[in-house]
């Protein structure tokens, strides 16, 4: 199973020139759009809008990543907006294997379905020989019973297809209490550890795993 998605995710992302867009308001501090779009390969998450955002954002998309909140509540628009993108859906088993009968036809874009039962444990053996990173992982999925974030969770991918990637729009200082997207208000929900998260992100960028821009 984990072979596959990760045949799949390096069908889109093919080189290690990779920029994910992380969506806080840090982001409109500087004009990085041209920047972005110089790299061969780019992630977004979840609804993030480009329109009106290009200065800051940039416009080119390699892929999107999606959680379960969008394909229960929208999908439909999400088909229409972002028509030309392709899609991965992380969520749990059986609403990804009820969605992607119902939806996945009427795509005109590839899209896919991972199953996040135990690919967010998998993952987590990417810090087996560092107990800090490993632990708070566990921590995370089996004493807190929490998810990983949509945006922890293509670091995490990235870093387990042995790719670094450059990320923008991560303020690692941020209150997580009053977290605001660029292009929305937005509620901090209960599935997420995310000032841990931020911990370990702001680790990730001291060993030299990823690049914060």
């Amino acid at each position: 199973m984990f072979n596959k998605y990760k045949r799949t995710i390096q069908k889109y992302i093919r080189t290690n020139d990779v920029a994910v867009i992380f969506p806080s308001k840090k982001i409109l501090n500087y004009p990085y759009g041209k920047m972005i779009n110089s790299f061969k390969n780019v992630i977004r998450f979840n609804d993030s809008n480009i329109k009106n955002y290009k200065k800051f954002v940039g416009s080119k998309t390699t892929l999107r990543l999606a959680n379960t909140t969008i394909l229960f509540h929208q999908l439909n628009r999400i088909k229409k907006k972002y028509i030309k993108e392709n899609i991965i859906f992380i969520s749990d088993h059986y609403i990804a294997n009820a969605k992607k009968i119902k939806f996945q036809n009427q795509f005109k874009q590839k899209i896919y379905f991972f199953d996040n039962r135990y690919f967010y444990l998998y993952l987590t053996l990417n810090f087996i020989f560092d107990p800090y990173l490993f632990l708070c992982c566990l921590k995370i999925l089996l004493i807190q019973n929490k998810k990983f974030s949509i945006g922890f969770l293509s670091i995490l991918m990235l870093i387990n297809l042995g790719i670094k990637p450059n990320v923008f729009g991560l303020d690692i200082s941020e209150n997580m209490s009053k977290r605001r997207h660029y292009y929305k208000n937005t509620k901090v929900g209960s599935n997420h550890n995310l000032k841990l998260e931020h911990k370990l992100l702001f680790e990730l960028s001291r060993l030299k795993k990823i690049n914060i821009k």
